[in-house]
């Protein structure tokens, strides 16, 4: 029976999953990114091995490759996204390429016998020569150059992608200004076949270095074989040091006689004699052949890696589709749990409820975004969600309780300015009710100006009120109307048959004029009443004459009746 794979490990918001490539000091693994709102990205992990991780030496050195080559920005440089530290062991976070390794490119061409076309190799070469550049030439934040010197260009450090770039890798020994590791006197860094004479003598290391491990790298996809090798460590060192190196020319049919001299002088045992700088290593190389176009690359990698590409990519679909449902479930219970710590009710704290029934949590995300309470129909989804069984996820998927006070004053700090808005929609909406409640409210009528000219009281005979004696009259005022004539003796009460709504309604009735415009400070004039009807009101008018006893003119003034007198 197969054992089941292990399952990924979560550290910060990545998932880590098992190698890809092992080498002497570390492993790189796929990994996957899980960001919010669905957000993820398959990345390449670099861990140490477990024994070297606790030497402080070697851990600094994988710090240090981390921040060194996050101040490059080149396309031929693998770019490292981030940098992770947990439980005292770090983790570099690069980005992810679908290639292969130039070493394993160049042995699978060897056993079909077919050796590396010389387009290819040159595109491979000057990638890596442009990539090399930006390293030399890159800076510190300061503005200060770095000094940056790999120390291990090499096949191996060479990764071919299918998308036709060649991209320079593993800067863990390289050497640069503010490293937190350095190398000590007589110590070795780098591959022995890789390394130029100054750097196998433990003297100064320069960009020249650099540009003479290129040159062995471009001999070998040349000439189909290893340019300094020996049983053993004495014997790789004293080629370095002595061997003649020939033409790859010489040794391959296919190698073109125009490169022969550029290889050469990149190999030359005295720095000063090789090129100064990689970026002139890569023109020279340019000049001299033809380089073949990206797609003719990517082809050429498919066809010689695409068995093993294949395989990568099935792992690549499992942790993708393994990770698919984490991320929006979450966000889904996030905001869900938000909302109803908004409402008062007690949120889930338990991370199952928060990482399974995705489909639950997901339904009408515009109501969780928006609202600012929770719904009823999504309070109960957040009771079924709590009750549904676990998914098939690792438990690393699962995101933190939400119902952490961060998260919940975020919530309501997003839902606090819908809040505010509503209530002065709604404080507009009365203003706006209450005004056009007041401008259709119509004067009054007869009636009631009738009863108030009877509460007041009469005033004293053969006496003349002055206007500011008249404050105590309601104001009546028609809008934009002409002040109204002087009022008629108010009616007496009469039945419900012939009361005034009646006449007013009647279309032959004359209108009344408008009452009096009341001067600032003065008593309103009291509104006319209308005359009563004639058959109606007849008999009790001349009983009636003299309530009031009094009429107002037009300027607001009261004048006694004489037969009243």
């Amino acid at each position: 029976m197969t054992p089941e794979p292990p399952q990924p490990r979560r550290i910060g918001r990545y998932l880590i999953d098992g190698p890809i490539a092992s080498g002497g000091m570390a492993s790189v693994h796929l990994g996957r990114l899980v960001g919010e709102a669905g957000f993820s990205r398959t990345v390449a992990i670099k861990r140490l091995h477990p024994e070297l991780a606790a030497a402080p030496e070697i851990a600094e050195s994988l710090l240090d490759e981390a921040r060194i080559v996050a101040r490059i920005q080149h396309p031929n440089v693998v770019a490292t996204v981030d940098l992770l530290v947990e439980d005292e062991e770090a983790f570099v976070v690069m980005e992810y390429v679908r290639g292969e390794s130039l070493a394993r490119l160049l042995r699978a061409a060897r056993a079909r016998g077919e050796p590396a076309p010389v387009p290819i190799v040159a595109s491979i070469t000057c990638g890596v020569l442009h990539g090399l550049h930006a390293a030399h030439e890159a800076r510190s934040e300061s503005g200060e150059p770095l000094g940056i010197v790999h120390r291990d260009v090499s096949p191996e450090n060479v990764l071919v992608g299918v998308d036709g770039t060649a991209r320079l890798l593993d800067f863990g020994i390289a050497k640069a200004r503010g490293r937190l590791s350095t190398t000590r006197g007589g110590q070795l860094k780098g591959k022995l076949p890789y390394m130029s004479p100054e750097q196998v003598l433990c003297a100064e290391v320069t960009r020249r270095t650099d540009v003479f491990a290129a040159g062995v790298v471009l001999w070998e996809a040349l000439a189909g074989q290893r340019l300094f090798d020996g049983a053993d460590e004495a014997a790789i060192v004293t080629a370095v040091l002595e061997r003649r190196i020939p033409p790859p020319s010489s040794l391959a049919a296919h190698a073109p006689a125009a490169l022969d001299a550029i290889v050469l002088r990149a190999l030359e045992r005295n720095a000063e004699g090789r090129y100064p700088t990689a970026r002139d290593l890569a023109i020279a190389v340019e000049d001299a052949v033809p380089l073949a176009s990206p797609r003719a690359l990517g082809e050429w990698v498919e066809q010689l890696a695409g068995e093993v590409l294949a395989r990568r990519d099935a792992r690549v679909a499992a942790i993708e589709s393994a990770s698919a449902a984490g991320p929006s479930s979450s966000a889904g219970a996030v905001r869900l749990v938000a909302a109803a710590a908004h409402d008062g009710e007690a949120a889930p704290t338990a991370p199952g409820a928060l990482a399974t029934a995705p489909g639950a949590l997901d339904t009408a995300p515009g109501a969780l975004d928006t609202a600012p309470t929770t719904p009823a129909g999504a309070r109960q989804q957040a009771a079924l969600a709590a009750d549904a069984p676990e998914s098939g996820m690792p438990s690393g998927i699962a995101v933190a309780p939400a119902t952490h006070a961060g998260e919940v004053h975020s919530a309501r700090a997003q839902t606090r300015p819908l809040l505010v808005l509503g209530l002065g929609v709604l404080l507009l909406g009365s203003a706006i009710a209450i005004a056009a409640h007041w401008s259709r409210r119509s004067p009054p009528g007869p009636e009631d100006a009738a009863r108030s000219a009877a509460s007041v009281a009469p005033a004293p005979a053969a006496i003349t009120a002055p206007a500011h004696a008249a404050s105590t009259a309601p104001a009546q005022l028609a809008p934009g109307g002409p002040p109204s004539a002087p009022a008629a003796p108010a009616a007496p009460a009469a039945p419900a048959a012939s009361a005034d709504p009646p006449e007013r309604s009647s279309p032959s009735a004359p209108p009344a004029d408008p009452p009096p415009r009341a001067a600032r400070g003065a008593r309103a004039p009291a509104p006319a009443t209308r005359p009563p009807a004639p058959a109606t009101r007849a008999s009790g008018a001349a009983a009636n004459r003299c309530t009031p006893p009094y009429t107002v003119d037009r300027t607001g003034i009261r004048r006694l009746k004489p037969e009243c007198l």
